[in-house]
C-alpha cells in the first residue's frame, strides 16, 4: 500500500515528525509529490528533507514526484520521477546535468 504525501507550504516544515509517524506504522510505501505552489515554500529546507529519506529506506518504499534531481544530492536517481510538464523550464546549468534527459526541469517563478 502507498500513501500519498504532496510536499507544501502547509506541511514541510512538520516533514520529519510525518515520517516518524510512519516509520511506526505498518510497512507501507510512501509517494511524495513536490508541490511548491508558494513563495513560502522554503526549497532549501524541502531538499534537506528530501536528502534525508535514505535513512527511512529499510522502515518503508519511497518515491519522490517532482522534485528536480539537482536539488536532491542523497537520493539516488531512480526514486524520482519529475517529468516534463507545463510551467516547467530548463535552465542553462541543465545542459551539464547527468539527469537532463529523465528530468522535466524546475517550475518557473
Amino acid at each position: 500500500m502507498m500513501i500519498g504525501i504532496i510536499i507544501a507550504k502547509n506541511n514541510y516544515r512538520r516533514f520529519a515528525e510525518i515520517l516518524e509517524r510512519i516509520k511506526k506504522g505498518r510497512k507501507v510505501g510512501v509517494d511524495l509529490e513536490f508541490v511548491p505552489d508558494e513563495e513560502e515554500l522554503d526549497i532549501a529546507a524541502v531538499a534537506e528533507i528530501i536528502d534525508s529519506l535514505p535513512g527511512y529506506e529499510k522502515f518503508f518504499q519511497f518515491r519522490i514526484r517532482n522534485f528536480p534531481f539537482c536539488l536532491a544530492s542523497e537520493i539516488s536517481g531512480h526514486l524520482i520521477f519529475n517529468d516534463a510538464s507545463a510551467g516547467k523550464i530548463k535552465l542553462p546549468a541543465c545542459r551539464k546535468c547527468p539527469y537532463r534527459l529523465r528530468c522535466g526541469g524546475v517550475l518557473k517563478s
